[in-house]
């Protein structure tokens, strides 16, 4: 029975086993033939650009040039003062250091510059300095011969270097030299003779390189090398800035239209756009102001227009741009240089440039694109010496003729109205300054006249001022130099000159305009006053004598001499007599021992006079209207007679370091007393500004004459 259930199980699994193999028979009436292949692991990578620059002189190690990199200076680091024959120059290396390759210009860029008129043109140093470049570096043992020998072509802004195709690790080494050729036409950019630049500053140029790279057909795709070609370097338009300093975004949005340009920003910063000047994609502006530097004197502003994207607007359709900035009133000389440009101030809608409103201080800058902008302006130079303030705003006449008056009681301006019309009521200063003095001889003065900025004031009609100085009374051989010119003695209103009065002792010249004045007097060594011979000093008494000088011990002989009955010394004109610390005796005189006529003067100075008890008249008479003026002199009186006496509007002037034991009198006359120290009382007699005080029983006259 089991040997029956076993073949019955065979026979089973062999009928279920021929089932299967019809099954499979029925399924694959046909078959394909297959092969595969699996890559290996292909890894696609990223291309990179990556130049970089190198710097250095045959006396300086090379170093990786960045944003703060300074070129072309002296070998001790400082800046180099440009003038014709000047030479400098920079090894660079620029190095691939990327995995593409790429092409590359390399330009010199002027951040900027001041400038100076020749004829009606504006020229600048970028003007003059020329550059040229070796295909290697200048090593410094090549020296100035070797760098004369090359070819000087290009002036900066013209100058480019291009490379069209540089590998990856490949680096190319060159120099630039820069150099001020000598010509003719150098003296044009010499800053004398009054010529200013447009900043009132020594010429200036702000030099640097820029380099820029892009790809270049190096590389292969499945088809060729040339998917990059066509590929342009960018327009470099101004300094590339990273990070923000100080930045300040003001947005607005494209909606609002006001009479056809767009306004946006406030009282300080503003951009005025014109609707047509932006592309119909814009729907949003933003006026981005970035303060780069700020000195005293000048603004470095990166100023730009930025879209909803925060791309720059560049203006379409030949349009303007306009920015109002508020930079201050009263400013001068204002300049303002854009990209490296210098802008003309005639800008407008336009036209590109600049325009500046003095009196609210805004500035309105036209411009189609944005970049730096480098403003500058002239700070007043305050004038040296002392300042005198006034308002000339009330008019004086005088001979049909007004004028304001500024000044105080040692000196005065009077200056006609026409001269200053758009300075009326307003505040000016006269400046004096002094250059050089000798109180006893000179003053060498500076004189000005400046508005409220410290700018000279002109003199639009071409009147006189009146120019009055108190340099003391009693002086003599007054003379005047006004800017290198002798004035004649005799100015007015009509004609240039001047005036003195030697009884008040001021000075008053008529000038056209203000500058040095050289105001010198009582110069014993005058030309004009003749020596007498030794005979003359001997001559008979009653000698008259005439624009004489009497010095020295020969004069004592003359002074002693005979008995007279009249006058010892009659004096018909300007006549110096220095004693050179002598004594001059009148012992025997029986009338005046000097006698000083009409419209003459005396001058006596360094000695002692001596009157002696027979004088019966008069030590010194002084008559009409004429004059005595005593500095370092002792008098000395031993009668009850007046040492001096001054009859018919005669006037005496004591001046310094005076001492006298007799009296002074003067009758219908007056006496000028000036430091010194007296016996009798001389506060009758004193000029305005002296003052007196006793001491000791003597009587001590202080004075500023």
């Amino acid at each position: 029975m089991t040997k029956t259930k076993a073949t019955k199980k065979a026979l089973f699994m062999s009928m279920l086993s021929l089932l299967v193999c019809i099954a499979m028979l029925v399924g694959t009436t046909f078959a394909w033939f297959t092969d595969s292949v699996t890559s290996g692991r292909n890894k696609i990578t990223a291309g990179n650009l990556d130049i970089e620059l190198y710097h250095g002189t045959g006396m300086t190690a090379a170093d990786k040039v960045d944003s703060d990199t300074k070129l072309f200076l002296n070998a001790d680091g400082t800046e180099i003062l440009w003038e014709p024959g000047v030479m400098a120059y920079e090894n660079f290396t620029v190095k691939n250091a990327g995995s593409l390759a790429l092409k590359y210009r390399l330009a010199m860029n002027v951040w900027g510059n001041n400038t100076v008129t020749v004829g009606t043109d504006q020229k600048s140093l970028a003007d003059v300095i020329k550059v040229a470049i070796l295909e290697d570096h200048f090593e410094a043992a090549g020296g100035r011969d070797a760098a004369l020998g090359q070819s000087f072509t290009n002036n900066i802004r013209d100058f480019v270097k291009v490379n069209d195709d540089m590998a990856p690790g490949d680096e190319q080494k060159f120099a630039v030299i820069l150099y001020w050729e000598p010509t003719d036409k150098d003296n044009d950019y010499n800053l004398n003779n009054g010529k200013k630049s447009s900043d009132g500053l020594p010429l200036w140029i702000e030099l640097g390189v820029n380099l820029d790279a892009t790809q270049t057909p190096h590389e292969s795709d499945s088809f060729d090398k040339n998917y990059d070609a066509g590929l342009e370097l960018p327009v470099f338009t101004g300094k590339t800035l990273s990070g923000a300093v100080n930045a300040e975004t003001k947005k607005n949005d494209i909606a609002e239209l006001d009479n056809g340009y767009y306004h946006i920003g406030d009282a300080e910063i503003s951009a005025d756009v014109p609707a047509d000047s932006l592309g119909s994609d814009i729907t949003e502006i933003s006026l981005v102001v970035e303060t780069i530097g700020a000195t005293e004197t000048s603004y470095d502003l990166d100023i730009s227009l930025h879209d909803q994207a925060d791309h720059v607007i560049t203006a379409t359709g030949a349009k303007m741009f306009r920015i109002n900035l508020n930079i201050g009133a009263g400013k001068t000389d204002v300049a303002v240089s854009h990209a490296g440009t210098v802008l003309a101030n005639d800008g407008g809608w336009e036209k590109e440039g600049f325009k500046y409103d003095e009196a609210t201080g805004m500035l309105s800058l036209y411009v189609s694109h944005f970049s730096l902008f480098k403003i500058t302006w002239t700070v007043p130079e305050v004038p040296d010496g002392t300042k005198i303030p006034g308002t000339l705003s009330e008019p004086q006449n005088e001979d049909s003729q007004q004028f304001y008056s500024i000044g105080d009681e040692n000196i005065t301006a009077d200056i006609p109205t026409e001269n200053v019309t758009d300075l009326a009521g307003k505040q000016v200063f006269l400046v004096v300054k002094t250059l050089d003095a000798d109180d006893d001889h000179s003053y060498n003065l500076d004189i000005s006249l400046v508005d409220e900025k410290y700018k000279k004031v002109a003199n639009v009609a071409e009147k006189m001022y009146r120019v009055s100085v108190h340099i003391g009374g009693g002086l003599f051989d007054v003379t005047v130099d006004h800017a290198g010119e002798t004035l004649n003695n005799g100015g007015s209103w009509t004609d240039e000159g001047y005036t003195y009065d030697i009884d008040t002792g001021v000075i008053t010249m008529y000038v056209k305009h203000f500058s040095e004045f050289r105001i010198a007097w009582g110069n014993i060594e005058a030309d004009r006053l003749e020596n007498l011979n030794t005979a003359g000093y001997k001559a008979v008494n009653n000698t008259s004598i005439a624009n004489s000088y009497f010095r020295d011990d020969s004069l004592k002989v003359y002074l002693t001499s005979k008995s007279v009955s009249a006058s010892w010394l009659t004096v018909a004109k300007d006549t110096i007599i220095d004693l050179n610390n002598n004594t001059l005796n009148f012992i025997r005189s029986r009338g005046n021992g000097i006698e000083v006529q009409s419209n003459s003067n005396l001058f006596i100075r360094n000695g002692i006079l001596a009157f002696g008890s027979t004088v019966t008249q008069y030590g010194i008479e002084v008559t009409g209207n004429s004059h005595i003026i005593l500095e370092n002199c002792t008098m000395k009186a031993k009668s009850t007679k007046s040492a001096i006496h001054s009859t018919n509007a005669g006037a005496i002037f004591i001046l310094r370091n005076c001492t006298s034991t007799g009296n002074i009198d003067a009758i219908n006359g007056k006496v000028i007393i000036v430091s010194g120290t007296y016996s009798f009382n001389p506060t009758p007699y004193l000029a305005t500004y002296s003052t007196v005080t006793e001491q000791d029983g003597q009587w001590v006259v202080t004075s500023k004459y």
